[in-house]
């Protein structure tokens, strides 16, 4: 995906990607957040009561310490209440909106309003708060998570085609929002400001055709 507003523009023929450069982009910028991911993967772990573990840095996975039959291994997972009771906290507040109006004139502040309604109704369309809860878990678990805004055109009200169209249906159009853990997304090695990157990219399963 090619980032923000704020990245340098693409050159002419960037937004169409090659398998290959897109696999090299996705491993140069993992590679990048091996640390991120690593604590991510243990956290996770640790949370479902999984406390004697260890990385393995050859195959990037968590595994088991080897069970000693003469030593008493207690686990006690106090982190799991301790981070529903955080998650509660910061989900206890409704999502609020506001746009304020850029002049004092009554249009202006008429479409500040209609622009709040709009943000509002999507909020709730789009199941908002439970992407907010996501990426409150996804944050907590490994330091950081990414919120991807993408366009689907194939989702929306059909379009009326015109007179003599035969091609596949036309929608409107709506967006797309996912939270990401940091296990599922690099962004460019090197930058200081992630949103600020030239590109990011994020993992898909795909089934087999």
């Amino acid at each position: 995906e090619e980032a923000g507003p704020d990245a340098a523009p693409a050159p002419a023929g960037a937004g169409r990607r090659s398998s290959t450069e897109i696999m090299r982009r996705f491993d140069s910028g993992a590679k990048g957040m091996q640390v991120e991911q690593r604590g991510y993967w243990l956290n996770s772990q640790f949370l479902l009561g999984e406390q004697w573990l260890w990385w393995n840095p050859r195959t990037a996975t968590t595994e088991q310490v080897p069970r000693d039959a003469n030593r008493v291994q207690v686990t006690m997972n106090a982190l799991w209440p301790a981070s529903r009771t955080l998650i509660a906290r910061a989900m206890s507040r409704a999502m609020h909106f506001e746009v304020p109006p850029t002049g004092a004139d009554d249009a202006t502040i008429q479409a500040a309003h209609v622009a709040e309604s709009v943000i509002n109704s999507i909020s709730d369309h789009h199941d908002w708060e439970i992407l907010r809860e996501d990426a409150l878990w996804a944050t907590w678990k490994g330091g950081t998570s990414l919120l991807a805004l993408e366009w689907d055109s194939t989702l929306g009200d059909p379009i009326t085609p015109p007179p003599g169209y035969e091609g596949p249906p036309v929608h409107q159009g709506d967006t797309v929002e996912t939270v990401l853990s940091v296990a599922d997304f690099g962004v460019e090695p090197g930058v200081r400001d992630a949103t600020k990157g030239s590109w990011w990219c994020k993992q898909v399963a795909i089934p087999p055709d």
